[in-house]
Formats: structure tokens, C-alpha cells, sequence
């Protein structure tokens, strides 16, 4: 049983990129695709950290929520991992004092 201080439960559709221990680190290329759906999923952390994915009858017997603990019902909404457009930017090594002056210009 593992202490929560985070709950989310009753999620409709609790979309998953769960890795399957095989490959260690971040999903790219084609595995990127493969998802795991849990219909009435529930999510909960403690500081901040996920510590149980499961479906919401799960929870209860998995997790052991701490005093205070936050708990969210989802109502059957979709819950996603956050999707960020990771993208890079050159170094710029140079002053910028010129470009401000342009700029105020």
C-alpha cells in the first residue's frame, strides 16, 4: 500500500504512457503511439510524484490516503498526461543592447 496526499478519481478515460520496464527513458518514434486507456481510471501522487495508476475500485486497496489529502472526482471527463511542444532554440551569444535600441525605436 503506498501513502497519497493526491487522489483523482472516476476519470471516464485516464490516458496513459506507461512504459513497459523493457526500454528505461522517454518513448519516441513509433512507441510514442502506443497508449493505455483505463476506463474509470483514478491517478494519485504524494509531493507531487505519481505513485498509483489504476482503475478507481483499485484504489482504495492500493492506496492509503494521508491526512489532508486533495481528492478530485473527475466525473467521467477525460484525463490526459500533459502534451508540451518540446522545441529548441540556437544559443544567442552575443549583447542584445542593439536590438532593444531598434526595437525602441
Amino acid at each position: 500500500m503506498v501513502d497519497a496526499d493526491f487522489t483523482l478519481i472516476h476519470a471516464g478515460q485516464l490516458l496513459c504512457i506507461d512504459g513497459d520496464g523493457a526500454r528505461p527513458g522517454p518513448r519516441r518514434g513509433v512507441d510514442l503511439a502506443a497508449l493505455d486507456l483505463i476506463t474509470d481510471g483514478a491517478v494519485a501522487a504524494r509531493n507531487g510524484t505519481i505513485v498509483w495508476v489504476g482503475p478507481t475500485d483499485g484504489l482504495l486497496s492500493a492506496v492509503r490516503r494521508t491526512s489532508g489529502c486533495t481528492s478530485i472526482d473527475a466525473a467521467g471527463r477525460v484525463v490526459t498526461p500533459g502534451l508540451i511542444d518540446a522545441h529548441t532554440h540556437p544559443v544567442f551569444a552575443a549583447t542584445r543592447p542593439a536590438e532593444f535600441a531598434m526595437r525602441a525605436e
